[in-house]
């Protein structure tokens, strides 16, 4: 009897599982989206399913090539969306502001926010997509009060497109 217990006491602890998400904490290394010559841009899931404050979370490896025309795109209103740019320079118009993003820059993009991407230099623009929904519900509210939410170019930091941060100097952001 007393080996039953111990062996059930053992093992109980193995049984149970501190965390149920689907993401396994480790490293997801780049891989090149394949180029398709019909297509500007391209993609390839890096991984996909849920985390502990995350109902959803995707990470995507993009290419976009060079175009004349921007993409017209828009962020669900059930997600919000990271870019990350990994190589190369890709403009995102967002209403009447045009920001052109270069290696290490990244942008937030709201739920339901209308957004276009172009990439005018020669070479293709890499880049990372996160896109994610919270297990809160999305403020749509927020996304309708300011352009952008958050936005880094090279080393300054801009918080809802107004506000220009440097390291201990605070003022107003200027557009392209």
């Amino acid at each position: 009897m007393k080996k039953i217990f111990f062996l059930i006491l053992y093992l109980a602890p193995l049984s149970l599982v501190a965390q149920k998400d689907s993401l396994v904490s480790r490293v997801y290394n780049w891989k090149q989206p394949v180029s398709n010559n019909h297509r500007q841009k391209t993609s390839v899931v890096l991984f996909d399913g849920s985390t502990y404050d995350m109902k959803w979370l995707q990470m995507n490896a993009d290419e976009l090539t060079s175009s004349a025309a921007a993409k017209k795109m828009m962020v669900p209103v059930t997600e919000e969306q990271l870019y990350i740019i990994k190589k190369g320079e890709l403009t995102v118009g967002i209403n009447d502001s045009v920001f052109t993003l270069v290696h290490g820059s990244i942008i937030l993009l709201l739920p339901g926010q209308n957004f276009s991407i172009q990439n005018k230099a020669a070479a293709p623009c890499d880049y990372y997509v996160m896109k994610y929904r919270s297990k809160s519900p999305a403020d749509l509210e927020r996304g309708k009060l300011t352009e952008v939410h958050l936005l880094k170019i090279g080393t300054t930091l801009y918080l809802n497109r107004m506000i220009k941060v440097e390291p201990e100097i605070i003022f107003n952001a200027q557009r392209q």
